[in-house]
This record gives structure tokens, sequence and C-alpha cells, in this order.
């Protein structure tokens, strides 16, 4: 009984947590949490026991590579905010601060991923660590570019590049690489963005970093799309999907399966965009990521909305728009006006909601080719809205703005890609029944055949 006694609870908590440590299987069969169950007990145990300090480095050895990509953000968060606050190790400190930074990331709540990304710059900087600085800079700039702050991330990922070039860490400057080029294509800069990404793409292959490889090249996928190179932009997504596939690495499976599904849809393979798309719906629900949630819904309501389902397109947009991501709400609420009109309901809220993110976002930065484009068509939207549209006189006058609008975009980019995808918004706004597009049509199409 005294033995027995002697034993406290701390104790108790610290013998648990070395049972289950010596039970861990090795990292060559982690495949899901089931395989991280020693981990996560042990955590439980140590964080009972006050041990804060060894749970925090136990956790840094399953954070990134297996919670976060496998999706399971809010455990994440749940076991980085039980050590905030009782860590002494400066370093400990940063990478708790820079986790739950992702982690309110990948929530949507952007401007508290801020506060603690800020918060870890600061102690890198404070402890000397440049290669954590580099890192803390370049999720900077993601969070800055998602709000739209294009030109500040650009600040942050360049600050970042050379930071990570001068201490030769190519792992961070493949990711900031491709950041950058992310960056620059929000504005329409392709070139720029396409040299990014080869020079990421570059160094991931040099250094075997097979994750980089797979996102750098579904990133220059994207560009090619929007340059109109569809082929060069369906091998590149196919890849990625690919090398996703093989790293289990469900985020990325999810992103590119619903842009294949895109890219079918575009060359009208519409049954197997829908396969691709519901596949990533599905991953997407698992993975509890608004962002990647609210892109998935919008990709779903385009293919819906592009072979004549209205009411279920309708169905996907408002499924993306609950999500209130800034980064597509503007998209998918002009498409849910669209898919409203189609179905000749009303849809002026819907059109002017658009213009309203629109504006907000360019505010932000003038030249957001999507938000610009989206914009023009928001326009439209408005004015076919508008009663006195059947008026012949008044059609060509409440269609001026809108031809601004999209002088607009185009003075941005003209990039083929983007130009017909333009046009594909506005074949449906006239299929259902509007009249009077003419000149807008002109105009596309001038800048098209130009």
């Amino acid at each position: 009984m005294n033995s027995r006694a002697n034993y406290t609870q701390r104790e108790a908590e610290l013998r648990a947590a070395d049972y289950y440590a010596s039970i861990r299987k090795p990292p060559s069969e982690w495949q899901t949490t089931e395989d991280l169950m020693p981990q996560l007990t042990e955590l439980v145990h140590r964080v009972r026991a006050i041990d804060y300090e060894v749970a925090a480095r136990l956790l840094d050895s399953i954070d990134y590579a297996y919670l976060y990509r496998w999706g399971h953000v809010e455990l994440l968060t749940t076991l980085r905010q039980q050590l905030s606050g009782h860590l002494s190790d400066p370093y400990l400190r940063l990478t708790n601060y820079s986790s739950l930074g992702l982690a309110y990331y990948s929530r949507n709540q952007v401007d508290i991923s801020l506060d603690f990304y800020h918060q870890a710059l600061a102690l890198a900087r404070q402890i000397g660590d440049h290669q954590m600085e580099s890192v803390q800079l370049l999720r900077l700039g993601r969070a800055y570019r998602t709000l739209g702050q294009i030109n500040r991330a650009i600040a942050m990922d360049q600050a970042a590049l050379q930071l990570a070039q001068a201490n030769n860490t190519p792992d961070t400057e493949v990711e900031i690489l491709g950041n950058l080029g992310h960056a620059y294509n929000s504005i329409g800069r392709f070139d720029a963005a396409v040299e990014c990404y080869q020079q990421s793409l570059a160094i991931a292959r040099r250094i075997d970093n097979r994750l980089e490889e797979g996102v750098q090249t579904g990133r220059l996928g994207i560009t090619y799309c929007r340059l109109g190179r569809l082929e060069d932009a369906l091998h590149c997504c196919e890849i990625a999907l690919q090398i996703a596939r093989s790293l289990q690495d469900r985020r990325r499976i999810c992103v590119w399966l619903g842009f294949l599904g895109s890219l079918y849809a575009i060359q009208q393979r519409s049954e197997q965009a829908l396969v691709l798309v519901r596949e990533a719906l599905a991953l997407a629900e698992v993975l509890n990521d608004p962002r990647i949630a609210s892109y998935r819904w919008w990709e779903c309501g385009r293919i819906w909305l592009s072979i004549g389902e209205f009411a279920t397109a309708e169905h996907c947009f408002e499924k993306a728009c609950d999500f209130n991501v800034t980064e597509t709400n503007y998209q998918a609420v002009l498409a849910l006006g669209i898919a409203r009109l189609c179905q000749h309901q009303p849809a002026i809220e819907q059109f002017e909601r658009a213009i309203d993110y629109c504006q907000r976002r360019l505010q932000l930065t003038t030249d957001l080719y999507d938000a610009q484009y989206t914009l023009a068509a928001a326009r439209i939207g408005q004015a076919v809205c508008d009663s006195h549209w059947s008026a012949a006189t008044q059609s060509s006058v409440l269609l001026l703005p809108t031809l601004t609008e999209y002088r607009r975009a185009l003075d941005i980019t003209t990039a083929l890609g983007v130009v017909r995808e333009a046009l594909r918004d506005l074949e449906l706004i006239r299929a259902a029944g509007v009249e009077g597009l003419e000149p807008v049509f002109e105009l596309l199409e001038g800048a098209l055949n130009g």
C-alpha cells in the first residue's frame, strides 16, 4: 500500500505516456490516424502530466506531414491550443504559433492566422532562425494573397525567397517560388508565373521533393489553362494527381480532381468531369477545409450549369456560398445569379452581391483579373435584370458600364483561356433568352481574334 501511495498522478501519467511511446509503429506504416494512436494517446498523457515541451516535440513529428496533410485540422488546432502558453523553449513556441496559423488558415479564419504568423515571425527573428523566418514570410504571403492583397503578398514572398537562397534551404525555396508564381497568376502575369513554377519544379526534382513536384506541376497546369494551352494543362494536372495519389496526399488529390474535372468540362466531357468532381467533393467533406470545399462545389456547379441542369447547379453554388470564402464567393454568387436567370427566377440580388464582392477585392488590388472579369459579367446580370432592358435604346445604355468593366479586364489580360471563360459566361446568359448582348460579344471576340 505504501508503494502504491507513493505514485503521484503525474508519475502515473508519465508511465502511461512512456508505455505508448514504446508501442509506436515505424513511420513506413503510418497511413491513417489509427496508425498514430500511440502518439496521440501519449500526447494526452504528456499534457496531463504537464510535460508540455516533450509533448510539443512529439506533435512536431506528426504535425504537417501527417495530421495536416490528412485533413485533421480540427484535431491539430485542439492539440496546439493545449500547448499554447505553456512552452518556455522559444523554438517550440515558434513552431506552435506557426502550426496554429496554418490550422486557422485552413479553417478560413485568415485574420487569426495572420496574428499567429506574425508572432512566429517575431520569434524566428529573435532567435535568429532564418529558415523559419522565411517559412513565416511565405505563409504570410499566402494569407495576404488569399485576402486579395497581392502586392503585399509578393513583397513577403520576395523577402522569403531572398532568405531561403542566402541560407541554402532548397525545400523552402521550392515552396516560396510556387507561392510567388501563384501571386503573379492572380494578377494576370502568366509568363512570370510560369517562370516561377518551372524554377520551383527544377529544384523539387533536383532534391527529390515529390510533394512539391506535384504541387508545382499542377499549378503550371492551371496557368496553361489560363493561357489557352488546354492539352498542356491536362497533362500537367494528370501528373499532379498521380503524384498526389502516390503520396496519399488527400488535400492535393482533392484539388487536382476538381481542377481536372473543370478541364474535362471545357472539353465537353461532362460525364467524366462529374465523376472526378464528385470524388473531389467526397474528399472535401472528409478534409473539412472550407476553402477546398467551396472551390469543389463551385466547380461542380459549373459543370451542371454547362449541361443545362440549372436547379442542380443552383444548389451547388448555394453550397459554395455557404462557406463564405473570399477567394470564391464572388465567383460563386455570380454563377448562382446566372443559374437563377436561366430558370427565369429573380437574380438581381445575386448579381449585386457579386458586384460588391468584386469591388471590395479590386480596392485591395486593382489588377485581379478574375475579380475584374467577374465584375463585368455581374454588371451584365444587373443590366438584364433592369426593368428597362427590353427597350432597345435603353439596353444599349445599360450595357455601357459593362463594356467599361470588360475593357478594364482586357487591359489586365487577354490570355486566351481567360477570355474564352468570359465568353462561356456570356453564352450562358444569352441562353437564358437574353438579347442585345452583341456589343459585349464583339468586344471579347475581337480580343480573342486580335
